[in-house]
């Protein structure tokens, strides 16, 4: 079986807005003809769909306005979810939209281990951003984390997995 990614284009909307009702995307306040229209507007490269040997099956709508991400609407029809092509969505998302991402990702794939503080002396650190990046990265299964613990300090160690390597592996080579 094929599977792609690829930009939206307007002659996928009818199949883009079944796709949404069947995954319980669509909801009264949102009209979803409109959202898409919004996208168009507003980064419409940042909007892709997923083809099984031609029929979609996934969507990923994502933003980005210089600082944060986001990502809505990543959809994956119900007969089709648990095999993976969600995390190839949103792995393109991270491939297309982030740098900071993008750089996280490769600056824990060289350093093997990477370290987050995250308390000292019972006093918790914050690193809201970072956390969110690296929380994200994490449920996408590119890199893994175990919490580490000294006599007063607690910090998070990330390393990189089989797929954060090989996504590093596209990135690096692309680059």
């Amino acid at each position: 079986m094929s599977f792609q990614i690829i930009r939206y284009s307007p002659k996928y909307q009818n199949a883009v807005v079944d796709l949404w009702n069947a995954c319980n995307l669509i909801v009264p306040q949102n009209d979803p003809i409109e959202d898409i229209q919004k996208k168009l507007d507003f980064q419409p490269e940042l909007f892709f769909i997923g083809l099984l040997n031609g029929q979609l099956i996934g969507s990923i709508m994502v933003g980005y306005e210089g600082h944060r991400g986001w990502i809505n609407y990543l959809a994956v029809l119900p007969s089709f979810q648990r095999r993976g092509y969600g995390r190839k969505l949103v792995h393109k998302a991270i491939v297309e939209y982030s740098e900071n991402l993008k750089s996280l990702l490769i600056k824990i794939a060289e350093a093997r281990r990477w370290s987050l503080l995250t308390s000292v002396r019972g006093l918790e650190t914050h690193h809201a951003e970072l956390e969110k990046d690296l929380s994200l990265l994490e449920r996408c299964g590119l890199i893994s984390c175990k919490v580490k613990y000294t006599k007063h300090n607690e910090y998070h160690e990330y390393s990189i997995t089989k797929n954060g390597q090989a996504l590093v592996r596209q990135l690096t080579n692309d680059a």
